[in-house]
C-alpha cells in the first residue's frame, strides 16, 4: 500500500520547503517520525516518540529510557545540538484545552523547515492568524500542510462539538487558498480507529466517561464528513483509519496512540501519497515490487491525475495484478486451514479476555446506578441485542414482530432452515393470520397465490413469551378475526362527508382494511399484554373506515411546517444536501487528490 522511504528520499522531496504539521498527539508522532526519518532510517524509539513538551527533540542524553537506550552510536553524532528541534512555547503539561506545544525543526543540509503545532480544534481564530502570518514571520510560504483534528473536536467541545467540527472544517477550506501558494499542498489524515474502550487522560473527563466507549463511533462520522468536505474542496485525503485496520495489534494500551512501527507506516503512506500526486509512479523510490496494494494505489493515482485511456487498458492492468504471486492460492489441506483459523481465534479471544479484566466499564456502571438510585446491575447487559441473532425466548417487547412493519413479505425459502433467524423473520404484522388452528401463522404470498402456512411455527419474533391466560379471551390461541372481532366484509360503505358510495369491490380494499385492523390489534397486544375489548376494536374499525373514505381527515395541516418540508425537499432534490454529507462514499477519496 506504500513504498519505503530513506532519509535521502525525504530530503529531496521537501528540499527548500516549509512543511507544517497540525493536530493532536497523533500528529505529533507524525512530526517526530518525519524528522527522525529525515536523518536516520531506523525506527524511532518509543520513549522518544511518546514524550511531549521536551525542550528539544531528540535529546538522546535526557531521555527516560526504559531499556538500555539506542544501541546505534551513530545517532548521537547525527542528532547534535545543532540538529534538534526547539519547543517555542509551553504552558506546562495539562490535559485540558489550553495545552499548547509549538515545535520548530530546521535541517541545514536540505534547507528544510518542519513546524509542528498542537491544536485542540480544527479551526480557531488563533490558527487563522498563525496561518495568515506564517509567510511574513518566516520569510517563506507554507509548501505543504499535513493535518488531522478529530478527537478533541468531538469529545472536548460540548454537545455541539460534532456539528461545529463540520462548520469549522469548511471555514478552514475557505482559508487555505489565502495561505497556500498555487503549488501548495494540503493533506488531511483521517483519524485512526480507537479501541472499544479508550483510556487516555486527555479524553477521560469526569462525568463524560461514556465517551470512552463512544469515541470510536464519533471517529467514523468525523472521518466521513472530513473526507467529503476536503475532497470537494480539491485537497488530498489519506484514509489512515482504513489503512491501519489490520494494524490494531500495534495500538498502545490507551486505545488512541500507536507504536513506533505504526508511525513509520503512516509516514511512508503520506510520502507515497505526495510522490504519486507530484510526479506519478516515477516519483516513488521503487523499493517495493509486486505488491498488489501498492500497484492498485498507483493505478488509482494515474487515473486521478491523467484519466483512464480506455476501459480495456484498466481491465488489462487489473488482470495483470491478479496474476501476482501473493494472490495465487497456496496449497494447503482443509484441516491445516481450520487449525490456523482456530489458533488465531483462540489468540484473539485471550487478548480480548485480558483487556476485559482492565476495563473500567463496571466502575462507570456502578457510579451511574448509584447516582440514578437504581438497583445494582440494572444497567448491565450480559448479551448485546442483535437483530440478526435473536433468541426465541427473548422477553416481551424487545423481540416483538413489529420491528419490520412494512417490509417485504417473507418468502417460503426463508423457512427452509429452522436454525437460522433471518432479519426478514421480523414479519410485517399485516401478514399475521389470527384465524389459527392453535399456532400463530403467517400468510405467505408466493406467485400471487395467497396460502396460509399454518404448518410452520414461526418462533423468534412471534414467540414473545406471554402466557396465554393474559389474553382477554382466556387460555388458548388468538381467536379468528372474523368470529372474535368481526372483520370488514365486501359491501357498500356510505361516505357521509361526500355523499358518495364507497364500494369495496374485489376484496382489495377489504383485505387492506383487515390488514390495518390486524396490525392495530397486534400493536395493542404488544403494548398492553392482552387483546383489546370488542368496543375498542369497533372504535379501531370506525377509524379505519374514516381514513379510507377521507384519507386527509386525520392530517393536521400546518402551512408553516408544510413550507419548511417543501424547502427541505427542494434542497435535497436539487442536490444541495451534498454539503451535508448525504452523498458520496469515503473509499473514493482514500488516496484522494492532492494540491489545489
Amino acid at each position: 500500500m506504500c513504498d519505503i522511504y530513506m532519509p535521502e528520499d525525504v530530503g529531496k522531496m521537501f528540499e527548500n520547503q516549509h512543511v507544517l504539521i497540525l493536530g493532536g498527539s497523533f500528529m505529533r508522532g507524525v512530526y517526530k517520525d518525519l524528522v527522525w526519518l529525515l536523518n536516520h532510517a531506523s525506527i524511532i524509539p518509543r520513549e522518544i516518540i511518546g514524550a511531549k513538551s521536551e525542550k528539544s527533540f531528540p535529546d538522546l542524553k535526557n531521555v527516560a529510557w526504559k531499556g538500555n537506550g539506542p544501541t546505534d552510536p551513530v545517532l548521537e553524532k547525527i542528532f547534535t545540538e545543532d540538529n534538534r528541534d526547539t519547543l517555542l512555547e509551553t504552558r506546562g503539561l495539562t490535559s485540558g484545552r489550553t495545552y499548547i506545544e509549538p515545535r520548530l525543526y530546521y535541517n541545514k543540509k536540505y534547507n528544510l523547515t518542519v513546524y509542528y503545532m498542537f491544536i485542540v480544534r480544527v479551526y480557531t481564530k488563533e490558527l487563522q492568524e498563525f496561518l495568515q502570518d506564517y509567510e511574513s514571520k518566516h520569510n517563506a510560504p507554507i509548501s505543504t500542510i499535513i493535518m488531522n483534528s478529530t478527537l478533541w473536536d468531538f469529545n472536548r467541545w460540548g454537545p455541539f462539538g460534532p456539528a461545529e467540527f463540520k462548520i469549522n472544517l469548511r471555514k478552514l477550506m475557505s482559508l487555505l487558498p489565502n495561505v497556500l501558494p498555487p503549488d501548495g499542498e494540503f493533506i488531511w489524515l483521517t483519524c485512526p480507529m480507537g479501541s472499544e474502550e479508550i483510556n487516555s487522560k486527555g479524553m477521560n473527563v469526569a462525568g463524560l466517561e461514556f465517551q470512552c466507549f463512544t469515541s470510536r463511533y464519533n471517529v467514523i462520522e468525523a472521518n466521513f464528513a472530513a473526507s467529503q468536505i476536503i475532497s470537494q474542496a480539491g485537497y488530498g485525503v489519506v484514509d489512515i483509519h482504513f489503512l491501519l485496520q489490520m494494524q490494531t495489534f500495534r495500538r498502545n494500551k490507551d486505545g488512541i496512540h500507536w507504536d513506533s512501527v505504526s508511525n513509520r507506516l503512516v509516514t511512508n503512506l503520506i510520502l507515497t501519497h505526495i510522490s504519486l500526486w507530484r510526479d506519478g509512479e516515477e516519483g516513488l523510490p521503487g523499493r517495493v515490487a509486486d505488491n498488489f496494494a501498492l500497484e492498485m494505489v498507483k493505478l488509482r493515482s494515474k487515473i486521478a491525475r491523467e484519466g483512464a485511456d480506455s476501459a480495456p487498458d484498466v481491465e488489462d492492468k487489473l488482470f495483470e495484478l491478479e496474476q501476482l504471486p501473493i494472490l495465487q492460492n497456496f496449497e494447503s489441506s482443509e484441516t491445516e486451514l481450520n487449525k490456523i483459523k482456530k489458533d488465531v481465534f483462540n489468540h484473539l479471544s485471550s487478548i480480548r479476555s485480558a483487556k476485559s479484566q482492565q476495563s473500567r466499564r463496571d466502575e462507570y456502571t456502578q457510579a451511574a446506578e448509584k447516582q440514578l438510585q437504581l438497583p445494582p446491575s440494572s444497567l448491565r447487559r450480559d448479551v448485546r441485542y442483535h437483530p440478526y441473532g435473536r433468541d426465541a425466548e427473548a422477553s416481551h417487547g424487545y423481540n416483538a414482530a413489529a420491528f419490520n412493519v412494512g417490509g417485504p413479505p417473507p418468502q417460503s425459502s426463508y423457512f427452509k432452515n429452522d436454525d437460522v433467524n433471518f432479519f426478514d423473520d421480523d414479519h410485517p404484522t399485516n401478514m399475521l393470520n389470527f384465524n389459527s388452528d392453535g399456532l400463530r401463522t403467517c400468510d405467505v404470498n408466493v406467485g400471487g397465490n395467497s396460502s396460509s402456512s399454518r404448518d410452520m411455527y414461526l418462533g423468534g419474533g412471534f414467540n414473545d413469551g406471554l402466557p396465554s391466560q393474559m389474553s382477554a379471551f382466556g387460555a388458548g390461541p388468538l381467536p379468528p378475526l372474523e368470529s372474535g372481532f368481526g372483520s370488514f366484509e365486501t359491501n357498500s360503505i356510505v361516505n357521509p362527508m361526500l355523499g358518495l358510495e364507497f364500494v369495496a369491490s374485489g376484496n382489495l380494499n377489504v383485505e387492506m382494511m383487515n390488514d390495518q385492523l390486524r396490525e392495530r390489534i397486534f400493536n395493542y397486544r404488544t403494548a398492553n399484554g392482552f387483546l383489546p375489548s370488542n368496543q375498542e376494536v369497533e372504535a379501531m374499525k370506525a377509524n379505519i373506515r374514516m381514513s379510507v373514505m377521507n384519507p386527509m381527515a386525520n392530517m393536521n395541516f400546518d402551512q408553516t411546517s408544510y413550507m419548511s418540508n417543501m424547502n427541505h425537499f427542494q434542497a435535497f432534490y436539487s442536490g444541495n444536501y451534498a454539503q451535508d454529507m448525504l452523498r458520496g462514499a469515503m473509499p473514493s477519496t482514500r488516496f484522494g487528490r492532492g494540491g489545489r
